[in-house]
């Protein structure tokens, strides 16, 4: 029998392994709530350097004047120095992302160009995850971050025998104004000096929303099917039809009827 709680629990499942439609915030504004992380400046200093920078929540600079975040600060290459981050503390509980394709960034761009960084170790100092990417100036747009993208860096080199990244263990983000690419490059947009960048959003997208992810199976007592309805339409608040002509009905002797996630497609 599935009761209210079994439901609930099917639908926690079903959003963790399926993925949003909509993607997963995990930082910035939804409706009316903002959702913070606790940035800290990881700056040139740690190596001698002198450069500096914050990360600030700015309560009307979004794009309609909803409040975003701002990574800030003064960037110099005084004492062999060149870059200023801001890294977020260890999440207590590390964020899956299995279910999607990579994280989106929603932001105002000034024209240099940027790294984001991902990290699935609790250790401090070891391999990120890595991606760079440009922005326009003066233009609020979205930066696509593929999963698949992301190189294994230490130190602004290259991790040839790092394990492959693992969505399902994120620990922490870390936004980066850098002189150095990677591997002995620099930065083409590098520039001495002051610069700011809003960053309104930061969550985690499906390339494609009506693909499921997973392929989990559910049961249901045949005496509770009329809960079908409640989960299609769920499901479709999530962005996916439930096309009940597809579904796999496997009976046991206990009148049991399983369903596939693989099943639950969009029904055009």
């Amino acid at each position: 029998m599935v009761e209210n709680v079994g439901m609930k629990n099917l639908i926690d499942v079903v959003k963790e392994s399926v993925g949003l439609q909509n993607g997963k915030l995990l930082f910035g504004c939804e409706g009316n709530t903002f959702k913070d992380l606790p940035w800290g400046a990881l700056d040139d200093v740690v190596m001698g350097g002198v450069s500096q920078s914050t990360f600030q929540i700015d309560t009307t600079g979004g794009e309609h004047g909803e409040p975003t975040g701002l990574f800030k600060g003064v960037v110099s290459t005084a004492n062999n120095g060149g870059f200023t981050s801001v890294r977020t503390r260890n999440f207590s509980v590390p964020e899956d992302l299995s279910a999607y394709d990579g994280l989106g960034l929603y932001l105002k761009g000034d024209g240099r160009r940027y790294k984001f960084i991902v990290r699935t170790s609790h250790d401090w100092d070891t391999v990120g995850y890595t991606i760079g990417f440009d922005t326009e100036e003066g233009h609020w747009q979205s930066i696509c971050l593929p999963f698949s993208s992301l190189r294994p860096i230490f130190r602004a080199r290259t991790v040839l025998d790092a394990p492959p990244f693992d969505p399902r263990n994120i620990v922490s983000l870390q936004l980066m104004f850098s002189k150095f690419e990677y591997d002995g490059k620099l930065n083409p947009t590098f520039a001495e000096g002051a610069f700011q960048l809003p960053v309104s959003s930061i969550r985690a997208y499906i390339k494609d929303p009506k693909t499921p992810r997973s392929n989990f199976f559910f049961f249901f007592s045949l005496n509770y099917l009329n809960l079908l309805d409640i989960l299609r339409n769920f499901l479709l608040f999530l962005g996916i039809g439930l096309c009940m002509s597809v579904l796999q009905e496997l009976h046991d002797q206990r009148g049991l009827v399983l369903i596939s996630v693989s099943n639950l497609l969009q029904c055009a």
